[in-house]
């Protein structure tokens, strides 16, 4: 499945990208900076003509010429400035009606390869070397040359496109951009950091989820087994428009993602929203905020909340802002969380996962020999009683790649490796942890 990325490039600058620079600066007409920055960068246009002279004044040019575009830019969003009226740019965004949507700022690229990719109807513009793209649904991309369309269609392409909607109808936009982008989703989509763009900007992308193991909710004697039963009770307050937020909890392994996964899936009908802990990290709130705000998730999926360390403030954007949200979280170990999280009213339902019972044991280990091809030994289940579904996963496929001869051996090596990330384990880390921060924070302790 494409990742459809919406930031910038991760590539550094090419000739050929030199020349799109080259290309920006003379349809913004020189894009001139005023007053003394404006000497500046007509002189420094005039020595490094050709590519000539000293490597800082090259970049000192280059940053000079992109300021004035970028100021080209802001004017032709604030036309009462009155300067800007002049900008050709500018005169033919504002004749057809067309200005930006912050709620979509992040999403030009991906926007833009989603419509095409998925044949979209479109009509193309031409305005000199410039081209405006318009799809049904109010969305409109405008590109400086021809030749810009051609090259971001490529993997590594810049994109220097601008998207832009119709002034008077942006929800219709806004409407159309969220049905573009959850358009044939299964399982929900994982934002996720996939890079860090040329200058320090994280880049970020929405993929397709993955679809969570099917071994994890065996029907009860009523026909429900608990996973869908929980699925079914959040799924009433969402109708009602009431949110409900739960948090499974459990050593590394025990398949608490899985089984949170797999809730999510249940309640949401493909709109799940799975936040990479990583990508938490790494994106500002506002970024999170708005993301959440276009896409409107049936469900909001924070894995690994121990990992993500804007995930507090995250939960309770959703807590106080997101009305009938369903929220499903996983952790390692209550102790790294705030305790005001686990009460209700920001997670309603806190789920221990433990080490699955004997019967769990072998309903798992028969997955996984169906997934991986092979036949454990008579006695097998029994033998894995005690192991997370993590580990039971491991010993099978080694039995599947190496041999069912050995099956003893590889059980007896994750019983023991379980014991660096057992539970105990994870205790004397958080221990060692907050005592070596509080440590630093007493006077004269480095």
């Amino acid at each position: 499945m494409e990742n459809f990325t919406f930031s910038g490039s991760n590539d550094r600058p090419t000739p050929a990208a030199e020349k799109v620079l080259d290309g920006l600066i003379q349809a913004a007409g020189g894009a001139p900076l005023p007053g003394v920055l404006g000497v500046a960068q007509a002189l420094a246009t005039v020595w490094t003509d050709e590519r000539s002279g000293p490597a800082w004044l090259r970049h000192g040019r280059n940053a000079l010429l992109s300021a004035g575009i970028f100021r080209a830019y802001w004017k032709s969003k604030h036309p009462e400035r009155g300067e800007e009226r002049q900008d050709p740019i500018a005169r033919a965004i504002a004749a057809r009606g067309l200005g930006s949507e912050s709620r979509l700022d992040e999403l030009g690229q991906m926007l833009w390869k989603r419509l095409c990719a998925s044949g979209h109807p479109h009509r193309d513009e031409k305005v000199g070397d410039a081209v405006f793209q318009h799809f049904d649904g109010n969305l409109s991309f405008f590109f400086y040359r021809e030749e810009d369309v051609r090259e971001v269609s490529g993997r590594s392409g810049y994109f220097q496109g601008m998207l832009l909607v119709r002034t008077a109808e942006k929800e219709t936009a806004v409407t159309t951009a969220r049905e573009v982008i959850w358009r044939g989703s299964q399982a929900g989509l994982d934002l996720v950091q996939n890079g860090t763009a040329w200058g320090g900007e994280n880049l970020f992308s929405l993929v397709q989820l993955a679809p969570a193991g099917n071994y994890v909710d065996r029907p009860s004697d009523d026909g429900i087994g608990p996973l869908e039963s929980l699925a079914q009770r959040c799924k009433r307050f969402r109708n009602a428009g009431i949110s409900r937020r739960v948090l499974f909890h459990g050593p590394p392994g025990c398949g608490k993602s899985t089984l949170a996964r797999t809730t999510a899936i249940r309640i949401a009908d493909g709109r799940v929203l799975r936040m990479d802990p990583k990508a938490v990290s790494s994106a500002s709130n506002n970024v999170m905020y708005r993301m959440i705000d276009l896409l409107e998730p049936t469900v909001v999926l924070l894995d690994d909340m121990d990992r993500a360390s804007g995930a507090n403030g995250l939960l309770s954007f959703l807590a106080d802002e997101q009305g009938d949200t369903i929220t499903v979280g996983t952790v390692n170990a209550l102790g790294q969380l705030d305790p005001a999280l686990l009460r209700p009213g920001r997670f309603d339902e806190v789920i221990e996962v433990g080490t699955p019972t004997p019967e769990w044991v072998a309903v798992i280990a028969a997955h996984y020999e169906t997934v991986f091809g092979t036949r454990l030994p008579e006695g097998a289940a029994k033998a894995m009683e005690g192991l997370t579904p993590a580990e039971i996963r491991e010993v099978i496929q080694v039995c599947a790649m190496i041999g069912v001869d050995l099956f003893e051996v590889e059980v007896e090596r994750v019983r023991r490796q379980s014991e660096l990330y057992s539970n105990d384990a994870v205790a004397q880390y958080l221990s060692r942890r907050d005592g070596n921060a509080a440590l630093a924070l007493k006077p004269g302790v480095s």
